[in-house]
């Protein structure tokens, strides 16, 4: 193991969700158990509802937006974090006119 420099991730447009673009910045090239990435959610889009096996938690790094919690949407801005635990229902969308960025992090998951 070394550590390495991650150069500046390339985004791509997210192969589900429309108006949201990703950009990995750890995958299974580097951890067999780690993945985070870099999220832009665009004015208007939206990761609907979805479960994951494993834990994420995102950080809201820049804009704001609505976060499905409990199946309600709550607010959600800059500087605030998502935590949703393995196998819980959780969304985003950008309702504003600005992009939405979000560091998205999950611990412990495997190939």
């Amino acid at each position: 193991m070394e550590t390495k420099l991650i150069e500046k991730p390339k985004f791509i447009k997210h192969p589900e969700y429309e108006n949201v673009e990703i950009a990995s910045v750890v995958d299974d090239n580097l951890s067999s158990d780690y993945r985070c990435a870099i999220v832009k959610i665009h004015p208007g889009g939206e990761i609907k509802p979805h479960i994951h096996k494993n834990l994420e938690v995102a950080h809201i790094m820049k804009g704001e937006g609505m976060l499905l919690v409990n199946g309600k949407y709550k607010s959600i801005k800059q500087g605030e974090s998502m935590y949703a635990p393995s196998g819980v229902k959780h969304g985003m969308k950008n309702h504003t006119n600005e992009e939405m960025v979000l560091f998205a992090t999950f611990p412990n998951c495997k190939n």
